[in-house]
Order: structure tokens, then sequence, then C-alpha cells
């Protein structure tokens, strides 16, 4: 495990020279989506496909996270709001058939 402090373009260096190591990891989560971006564009630099080669995940669910290729695997750190988005949804619904 390598912990560090850092930006996308950080996290890029330190994903290519943890790929030239013998047996670099197979996973890398980092502490958020912006740093999981610079470490996909590091995988895909060196020929490799994320997903398939070496998995990145990454933490606070941004937009972008949907847009790059493949989506990144992301954690919500408000899971909450999407359980309050479906009560209000059959909340919502309810109140229209009493209606």
């Amino acid at each position: 495990m390598v912990s560090i402090d850092a930006d996308l373009r950080d996290l890029y260096e330190i994903t290519r020279r943890l790929m030239v190591l013998d047996g670099f990891p197979t996973a890398i989560f980092a502490i958020n989506d912006h740093m999981a971006i610079g470490a996909y564009y590091a995988i895909q630099d060196k020929g490799m496909t994320v997903g398939k080669d070496i998995s990145v995940a990454g933490f606070d669910n941004i937009p972008v996270s949907r847009i790059v290729n493949p989506a990144l695997s992301t954690n919500d750190p408000f899971p909450h709001n999407a359980g309050f988005a479906r009560l209000y949804a059959r909340g919502k619904s309810k109140i229209y058939k009493l209606i």
C-alpha cells in the first residue's frame, strides 16, 4: 500500500512508476475521483486496460466519473442522498394516487 497526498498529475506519475515494478498492483484506490482519473491516464498510456489489467476506484462520485471509459468505480460519500431520492419518489407516487 502506498499512501500519498497528491493531485491528478502526481497520481499519474506515481502510477507510471508503480507499473514498472515487478508485481505491480492489481488495484488502485484513490482518495478522490480526480486522482483516480490520473491513474486511468497512466494505465492507458502504458497500453493497458482499466478494469482488465488493473482496477481503479475513486471516492466522491463526481460527474466526470461517469464520463471516463470505462466508467470509474467510485463511492458516494453521501449515500443518504440516494435513499432520500428513492423515498421521495415513492412518496410522490403515493400522493399522486391519492389525488
